[in-house]
């Protein structure tokens, strides 16, 4: 279909319209009315009309441009909790798992280890003990295996913190519950220190799921 096809089908369209609308009896009645009018009261008319028409169009892109914000003020708040829902997400995938916490006594022989390789005077040392669970003010005494107690004493300032920190990292379920430090009666220089470990009682999760295959395995056998 060339140009001048499309003109003359156009053409043909409208003037169906308009003779469709000449047999409307509201429409004839519009324009005799129209008519009837002054020239002064039909350009108000007009006028009317095409602010009516103006308005009509303006209200398409407003209400357009309505919707769109609200759809943008949504779509923010969605992609700003899909980002809260990533963060929480990665760090509960970098936070590390408790590691199974090792015996009292091994915790007490890892700290005697300590003591050895830290050189001490048989006077420094006045002994390690494991002392039934106790309350603290973050963990409640169910929630821990034992407390390991080291009594040290004429330690300088240097020793008090390496060895602090040398039990402090025994392991990761293995925490300080107590510092006591006085100065030592015979050498203010010196220091008098109790370091008080918590041995934290840890429920393996995979437990009952490594149970599981076992209980099947032995059920297969029968």
């Amino acid at each position: 279909m060339n140009l001048d096809d499309l003109k003359d089908r156009i053409k043909a369209d409208l003037q169906r319209t308009l003779e469709r609308l000449e047999e409307n009896s509201t429409f004839v009645s519009l324009r005799d009315r129209y008519e009837s009018l002054t020239p002064v009261m039909q350009k108000v008319v007009v006028g009317g009309a095409c602010g009516l028409l103006v308005l009509v169009l303006l209200m398409i892109p407003y209400g357009t441009y309505d919707s769109s914000n609200v759809l943008i003020a949504e779509f923010e708040s969605k992609r700003s909790l899909i980002r809260d829902l990533f963060k929480v997400q990665k760090e509960v995938n970098e936070t590390p798992e408790i590691a199974m916490p090792p015996a009292a006594s091994a915790v007490k022989s890892r700290i005697e280890s300590d003591l050895m390789n830290a050189q001490l005077l048989p006077e420094q040392m006045k002994g390690v003990s494991v002392l039934p669970p106790a309350n603290s003010e973050l963990v409640q005494a169910t929630q821990n295996e034992a407390v390991v107690e080291v009594n040290l004493g004429q330690l300088n300032l240097k020793q008090v913190v390496d060895l602090g920190y040398q039990f402090q990292n025994i392991s990761p379920s293995v925490k300080m519950k107590d510092l006591v430090i006085q100065a030592t009666q015979a050498d203010p220089r010196y220091f008098d220190v109790v370091y008080r470990l918590l041995v934290l009682k840890v429920t393996p999760d995979e437990a009952p799921a490594a149970e599981e295959p076992a209980k099947n395995n032995r059920r297969g056998r029968r």
